[in-house]
């Protein structure tokens, strides 16, 4: 009998566990990886690569930089073969910017830039069938200072993000439920972040192994679900 009564208590602390930790796992706002290329001349193509982000940039021209940046994820739960809960992310967006050569070994870039993406939850442990997407529509600037030689590159950026939830749809929520999932009245009004990184890249001139350090600090007081702390690493890619 008391053997039974450990097993329940354990099941049921492994139940409240899950219960949170995939509460937790709806979060509106992921920020992506910051796309600093450091272009320096005419011709100059980046290329950066994660699990989750995939970035480019090429100039066309000396001094006018073009960008793109996509941001993708899935994240699922699993039990006898079942889907018990998805969490799906995607964005897309476009930037243009200014770069120029301070010193030899030293670079000024900002870019402009607005994108779209979409924002999908499902959720079938704690209720049944219980949905949630939205729209995404995001602008930003991001000014960033380099430093550079032929194997090592040191970026400090900070972008400054408006986000703003669209086309908001809910099955099986009521609103206190948004309200602790903090997912209630996402449209009402945009969000502020500004978002100050550092990036290292080390390694061969046409290939470097890419490490970002990313603090997302939103202004506005809306409450929101979202990561203030973030690390990518991935490989970073020159022509």
């Amino acid at each position: 009998m008391r053997n039974k009564n450990i097993s329940g208590r354990i099941n049921y602390i492994l139940f409240i566990i899950s219960v949170l930790l995939f509460q937790s796992c709806k979060v509106a706002y992921i920020p992506s990886m910051e796309n600093v290329p450091i272009l320096q001349k005419k011709g100059d193509i980046e290329a950066n690569l994660t699990p989750a982000n995939f970035q480019g940039a090429f100039s066309p021209i000396d001094h006018l930089g073009l960008m793109i940046n996509g941001q993708s994820s899935l994240n699922t739960e699993t039990s006898d073969g079942n889907t018990n809960y998805k969490a799906r992310r995607q964005f897309v967006e476009g930037a243009i910017g200014y770069y120029t050569m301070v010193e030899p070994d030293k670079t000024f870039e900002i870019f402009g830039g607005a994108g779209y993406g979409s924002l999908s939850f499902h959720d079938n442990i704690v209720y049944s069938d219980q949905k949630y997407s939205a729209s995404m529509l995001r602008t930003f600037v991001q000014p960033s200072i380099s430093f550079l030689n032929e194997n090592i590159e040191f970026a400090f950026s900070v972008r400054f993000l408006q986000l703003k939830f669209t086309d908001i749809q809910t099955n099986n929520y009521d609103d206190a439920e948004l309200q602790d999932d903090r997912l209630y009245q996402l449209d009402r009004q945009p969000f502020y972040f500004a978002e100050p990184a550092f990036t290292l890249r080390a390694g061969w001139k046409h290939v470097k192994a890419q490490f970002q350090y990313l603090y997302s600090c939103k202004v506005n007081t809306q409450p929101i679900n979202y990561y203030p702390m973030n690390f990518f690493i991935g490989l970073s890619l020159r022509f």
